[in-house]
């Protein structure tokens, strides 16, 4: 897991970080649907009076597996479009060699703290 969030280029990692926020993100609106869903609960009396039952119910774990299942699917396709992007500029560098070089150079200069007075 560690290899893939390597920082080849910026605009691969952003994406790829992107992936997982989809994912982080379909987990809490799927804890929140499943939330919602099961205090919806409901039914007629035998005096026909409304008399709410909350717990889980087949629709709400339905929707709960739905949206983490559509989230995931999403988030691993962002993340794979960003491995795409990663995968071009390994390409690009092994037919250019001083554009690597030069990105190296690059990426070292911006990890040089200058000293505080």
């Amino acid at each position: 897991m560690k290899k893939i969030f390597i920082k080849q280029s910026l605009m691969g990692y952003a994406i790829k970080v992107a992936g997982v926020v989809v994912m982080v993100w379909g987990v809490i609106q799927g804890i929140f649907t499943l939330v919602m869903m099961s205090q919806m609960g409901g039914h007629m009396n035998e005096w026909g009076e409304w008399q709410y039952s909350s717990g889980l119910s087949g629709a709400a774990l339905f929707g709960f597996i739905g949206i983490i299942a559509t989230h995931f699917l999403y988030g691993l396709l962002i993340i794979g479009f960003g491995e795409v992007i990663d995968l071009l500029q390994r390409i690009y560098f092994r037919l250019h060699p001083e554009a690597e070089q030069q990105w190296v150079k690059e990426q070292e200069e911006k990890e040089v703290v200058p000293p505080n007075y």
